[in-house]
């Protein structure tokens, strides 16, 4: 009996063996795992509760750079400077300077050579814009951009209130954006945001800008309501 047991002890040793012998070990290199970035959507923002960005009581500052994107007669581009206080972790209020570059757009320059000869370079031209602000942040996150890099995130909504200035006069200007920022460090953060445009300007075609009339006056320039829309694209520092 002990000898029959012996036996089968050693022929289970053996197939055992032999099998443990051709399994093969699978391996997966690290780049060929599945990666994904994400913004988690959540019921509340006090899921994220340990937030590695604290904003009450802080003040911003940035700089930015944008684009009204269905301007026809002038030079679309503005640059310009924001300063935002954070008196709790979602709101903030503000103040936005920005200025449009000098200058018509291609399209209106092309009325020059035309049997008109229209010269929009003697209309009124758009230039300083000073606004209140509020900002209101709906959403923090955090976004997984690597497995090892993960950014905080932002989504929030600005209404902004004010003036602009349209040759010597200044005039109502309103938007409403929403804006997608990510922070780059803890202190740095990159925006980007669309907005819509609502204010009242001084209308290029409703006066004679024949090249052989005279330079029309301002008050020859009807007042009206204008809708259009703007992307820009801001660099933050948070104190």
């Amino acid at each position: 009996m002990i000898l029959k047991g012996t036996k089968r002890f050693i022929l289970l040793s053996i197939l055992l063996t032999t099998f443990t012998s051709q399994a093969e070990v699978i391996q997966i290199e690290a780049d060929e795992l599945p990666a994904e970035s994400v913004i988690p959507i959540l019921d509340s923002n006090m899921a994220v509760k340990n937030r590695s960005i604290p904003f009450s009581g802080r003040l911003e500052i940035g700089v930015m750079t944008g684009s009204v994107i269905d301007e026809m007669f002038f030079n679309s581009t503005l640059w310009g400077l924001q300063l935002f206080y954070y008196y709790n972790e979602d709101s903030a209020w503000g103040i936005k300077y920005a200025d449009r570059t000098k200058g018509i757009s291609s399209y209106s320059e092309q009325f020059q050579n035309t049997s008109a000869h229209l010269d929009f370079k003697k209309a009124p031209t758009p230039s300083t814009i000073m606004t209140a602000s509020y900002r209101w942040s709906f959403l923090y996150g955090k976004m997984s951009l690597t497995k090892d890099t993960v950014v905080p995130t932002v989504l929030s909504t600005e209404t902004d209130i004010g003036v602009h200035k349209m040759g010597s006069q200044n005039l109502p200007w309103t938007s409403f954006g929403i804006s997608h920022k990510v922070f780059i460090k803890k202190h740095i953060g990159i925006g980007l945001s669309y907005r819509l445009l609502i204010y009242q300007a001084l209308d290029p075609a409703s006066a004679d800008l024949g090249s052989s009339a005279p330079t029309p006056s301002e008050s020859d320039f009807d007042k009206k309501i204008q809708i259009s829309q703007s992307l820009d694209a801001a660099l933050t520092y948070i104190f």
